[in-house]
């Protein structure tokens, strides 16, 4: 009675009409196998095990039919039990992703005699090239299961399951284009400014009962805030497997391209259109989580196999009144009781612990609760320092406003130079950043607006090629010192009275520093001491590189600073031996570009002279001076200095002079020479894309 089938599944297109309350006729499945069935699958893949079971009745039945099936290792590890689920018509399935390589055997269990029994073997191989697993905290960073680093370039698009198939196309199409590793999405759709819109196409999480005034076509394809509201119109008993088929196929496709779905599973704005925010009650006092655990359930059941997915239990979750009992709106950390209840079912139910957090508004949750994985927070650097130190947990700004130009709402109205800043920004207090865009299409009516936001479709705005380029150059970084949750973020004067002049990211070994000013003025920056080891007697630490990142104009320009010396020499166009020559230094690690967006003026102060390496200075120290004229409003509405100034400063191996080695004998180029090599691709790749979108944004805007 069992048919194996091996994933990636690939889930049917969602039905017209949307509504959920079909349901499909039983599909026949190939006979039962005479004996055993053995299986190959790939270690982090998926294997799908279908069976036939008890026909659906129309009722609860087959939704809360328990069954599931449990996975044994001969390595003699702890069992892996997995929920099953219902799929429609009479088909039941069980999906698993194997964590380790090596032989498995499994066996089913249910009340259901047509789902008792079934018993298997697997033979797990290793992951194929490219594939390391799922991406895990380790420390304050995140790493993938074989240990690769991982660096989050997120991004949200809330309601983009919700959208007609077309632009769903659109969105991975985007996505493709390999920009963000992370997308936050929403199962439920949302009734909320620019998105007063029913899920025609692809339908809701729950089936609608027949005769409800969801039912109804006219009242359905209704749009516009004045659409009447039809809460009340979904079995929350019974799932609309068709949409879920369909959001499976969605997160498939993200896992294809290396995008991370970071799932949403509650959010407030609802705002009683629906129903799906307060499914247990709208009275704090009385809440039942009832509907809410077997809703997370079968959320679990389908979905947890996906390496890819990470758990957002709220968006907002202080947002949510019906969910507040025993909150405390004055309590900088608020207990949560109804919020952990939901954390601990859906730990419960997912055997592979991925990644899990809550994201706020007003309210801060515990993330000291041993089922929080990072810190997602919107983005506020009074506050950002504290809580990483406290909670020792990678800290993600998912929220930092969004690039864009809604007249209603400032978190929708930064410049591309503001948005693309704050990764930069964030990078530098040791986080880990995300994305959004609400750029208006001229003579588009407000709900039928595509922003990316919250309905995905294409990206016109200016600030993604910005962070795409930054995503690489982060990834050379991240090559060079090894692990971003080990640099150690701290906030600089650098001797001025009137307080901190820079967030400051350096490494542990004394061979790497990142600033990020936020002060006006000339400030004198002290080096590390790297500490680097000869390589065959033949290379020896000498020089700190020093890399000036524009990251508007996507270049970076490269200096050599003598260790222990205050002067500089520009590398490029120059030879060493040539470094004892007094050259000016047109930018000293201080981005010069100016006059474009908000930014009004960028004026260096001094320039210092180059000298040659042997002048030893201690300590070490650069000059850095910079002058900005504009003042930005930081993500919480703070008025701050729009950086312009970005570094990167890195100890560099470099060949002593009386040494000629080819690069063969020297064994490789060193890190840092690969990593300006990156920085170069990615720039001219990153210039090419921008180019391509800007032509598509003025289409679009003169349509």
């Amino acid at each position: 009675m069992a048919l194996l089938l091996m994933c990636p599944v690939m889930a049917n297109g969602a039905q017209e009409g949307g509504g959920g309350a079909r349901r499909a006729a039983a599909s026949p499945l190939p006979p039962p196998p005479s004996a055993v069935t053995e299986s190959t699958v790939e270690r982090w893949a998926i294997f799908e095990l279908a069976l036939i079971g008890p026909a659906d009745d129309g009722t609860a039945a087959p939704f809360e039919l328990d069954f599931n099936a449990t996975f044994r290792s001969a390595d003699g590890a702890a069992p892996v039990v997995v929920r099953g689920f219902f799929d429609g018509a009479d088909v039941y399935k069980v999906r698993f992703s194997p964590p380790r390589e090596g032989r498995w055997n499994y066996s089913t269990n249910s009340a259901a005699p047509l789902l008792r029994g079934h018993a298997g073997g697997l033979t797990v191989t290793p992951a194929r090239s490219g594939n390391h697993g799922p991406v895990q905290s380790h420390g304050f960073g995140f790493v993938h299961a074989d240990g690769t680093p991982h660096f989050s370039v997120g991004t949200t698009s809330y309601q983009w399951p919700s959208q007609p198939l077309h632009r769903q196309a659109q969105t991975l199409e985007t996505l493709r284009r390999g920009t963000f590793n992370k997308m936050r999405m929403a199962v439920f759709p949302k009734w909320y400014v620019y998105n007063h819109a029913n899920p025609v196409q692809v339908g809701a999480a729950f089936e609608i009962t027949p005769g409800s005034p969801a039912a109804n076509a006219s009242v359905w394809g209704c749009v516009g805030e004045d659409c009447p509201s039809i809460a009340g119109s979904f079995d929350l008993r019974r799932f609309n497997v068709s949409y879920w088929q369909n959001f499976e196929r969605l997160v498939a496709e993200m896992q294809r391209s290396g995008v991370i779905a970071d799932i949403i599973a509650f959010h407030p704005y609802d705002r009683g259109h629906w129903g799906f925010d307060c499914m247990g009650g709208t009275d704090p006092a009385t809440y039942d989580t009832r509907h809410d655990k077997a809703y997370l359930r079968y959320l679990s059941a389908r979905l947890a196999a996906f390496s890819n997915v990470w758990w957002a239990m709220a968006n907002e979750w202080d947002f949510c009144g019906c969910k507040s009992r025993g909150v405390n709106a004055s309590a900088v950390q608020s207990p949560a009781p109804v919020w952990d209840d939901l954390f601990q079912t859906l730990r419960a139910e997912d055997p592979y612990r991925r990644q899990m957090s809550i994201h706020n508004g007003a309210l801060l949750y515990n993330h000291s609760q041993p089922w929080i994985t990072h810190v997602s927070l919107q983005g506020r650097e009074a506050t950002t320092a504290e809580l990483r130190a406290k909670f020792g947990k990678p800290v993600v700004w998912d929220e930092v406003r969004y690039e864009g130009d809604l007249p209603c709402c400032a978190w929708g109205s930064l410049s591309g130079e503001e948005e693309a800043d704050r990764f930069w920004w964030g990078a530098s207090l040791g986080v880990y950043v995300g994305h959004s865009e609400t750029v208006l299409r001229a003579g588009v009516p407000d709900d039928e607006q595509p922003l990316w936001w919250a309905k995905g479709g294409e990206l016109i705005g200016r600030s993604p090629a910005r962070i795409q380029w930054l995503r690489e150059v982060w990834r050379a970084a991240i090559s060079f010192v090894g692990d971003f949750g080990m640099l150690r973020p701290s906030q600089e004067a650098f001797g001025s009275p009137a307080g901190m002049v820079a967030n400051v990211l350096t490494d542990l070994h004394g061979r790497f520093v990142f600033l990020h000013f936020s002060r006006i003025g000339q400030w004198r920056i002290p080096l590390p001491r790297a500490r680097l080891e000869a390589i065959n007697h033949t290379l020896r630490p000498e020089m700190w590189q020093v890399a000036q990142l524009d990251y508007w104009s996507m270049t970076s320009s490269n200096f050599s600073v003598p260790l222990g010396s205050m002067s500089a020499t520009l590398e490029e166009g120059h030879k060493r031996e040539q470094a004892q020559a007094k050259v000016s230094i047109q930018d000293n690690c201080l981005n010069s570009w100016a006059g474009k967006g908000s930014i009004t003026e960028v004026q260096q102060v001094g320039r210092p002279e180059v000298a040659s390496s042997q002048t030893k200075v201690n300590p070490s120290e650069i000059l850095l001076p910079m002058r900005i004229a504009h003042h930005s409003l930081g993500p919480r509405g703070g008025p701050r200095p729009l950086s312009t100034s970005l570094c990167l400063l890195a100890a560099n191996e470099v060949e002593r002079a009386d040494t000629k080695k080819s690069e063969q004998q020297l064994g490789s180029v060193s890190a840092f020479s690969r990593f300006k090599a990156t920085i170069r691709k990615s720039h001219e790749s990153a210039t090419d894309a921008r180019a391509t979108r800007d032509v598509a944004a003025v289409q679009v805007n003169s349509s």
